[in-house]
């Protein structure tokens, strides 16, 4: 913004005026503002903005609490999950192994994308039917918990340990899972966030507020929407706490095989490539 968004020709006539003044033509200033459509990450800038340039001046009277109940609240995207088909599109323009097997890895396990940098060889065991337990690490949303990703996700990831292992990388129980792209130290759920992005828009996938995170989105709704589905099993394996049955996040504490169980229930669904071969295999699979 500039000063004559405060109708004033230059901030040296803005700064002439007494605190209560100035408090005004903030307030006005931000109710035109809002009566325009503003949104309140638009208006919150301004006034972090106008409060950083008045400090600069000693002017700490200005009434900046009662200001910022004029913005309103700042309403986050509804991000919906991602299709199928969607999930599809973009595993078709990714060549990369390293980018195949996050894809999978983040669309079968629903883990945050905050919890891939941390994770571990050490992490990984294996389970029945090709698939794989996961220990997520604890994270700033959570303290640690196990889920799993299915056959499709653990094969993908095995190709990519394979290529690794064939460049002369040695494998110890501390080894990241997921390294930057360089193979040197880890990478950051920031740069994963950028990477999908690019992905996105070379699958055509442009709807704005639609992130990485509809991967988890589209892994909450396969799990609860199965019949019979347990809501507070399924939250157990995305480390959601209940707002259903609250008590849950007390009392309940499921074992790991009792997650193991409920995880089984909906990890085919949860695979995105969908050729004639695999409908066929995991048929059987289900069968078993």
């Amino acid at each position: 913004m500039c000063s004559s968004d405060l109708n004033f020709p230059d901030w040296d006539s803005f700064l002439e005026l007494d605190n209560q003044e100035i408090t005004e033509r903030i307030e006005h200033y931000l109710i035109i503002r809002v009566k325009e459509g503003k949104s309140a990450s638009y208006l919150n800038n301004t006034t972090f903005a106008l409060k950083n340039f008045l400090d600069c001046f000693d002017r700490d009277e200005i009434k900046w609490k009662k200001l910022r109940k004029l913005n309103g609240k700042v309403v986050k995207p509804d991000i919906r999950a991602f299709t199928d088909e969607e999930c599809r599109r973009m595993l078709s323009v990714l060549t990369d192994p390293r980018k195949i097997a996050i894809a999978l890895f983040l669309s079968s396990s629903g883990v945050r994308r905050q919890s891939i940098p941390a994770l571990r060889i050490k992490d990984l065991s294996e389970r029945p039917f090709g698939c794989t337990q996961i220990r997520v690490p604890k994270g700033k949303k959570h303290n640690g918990y196990t889920t799993f990703i299915n056959r499709e996700s653990t094969e993908s990831l095995n190709d990519y340990f394979e290529l690794r292992k064939s460049k002369g990388e040695i494998f110890t129980p501390e080894t990241l899972v997921f390294p930057k792209k360089s193979g040197k130290g880890a990478c950051t759920d920031r740069s994963i966030s950028v990477e999908w992005d690019k992905i996105m828009k070379r699958a055509g996938i442009v709807e704005k507020g639609l992130n990485v995170h509809g991967y988890r989105r589209r892994f909450n709704t396969i799990m609860k929407t199965r019949e019979g589905a347990n809501i507070s099993l399924i939250e157990r394996l995305m480390s959601h706490s209940s707002q259903i049955v609250q008590l849950d996040n007390h009392y309940l504490k499921p074992s790991i095989e009792q997650l193991w169980e409920e995880y089984q229930k909906g990890m085919i669904a949860l695979s995105v490539r969908d050729t004639e071969k695999e409908k066929i295999e995991n048929q059987k699979l289900n069968n078993q």
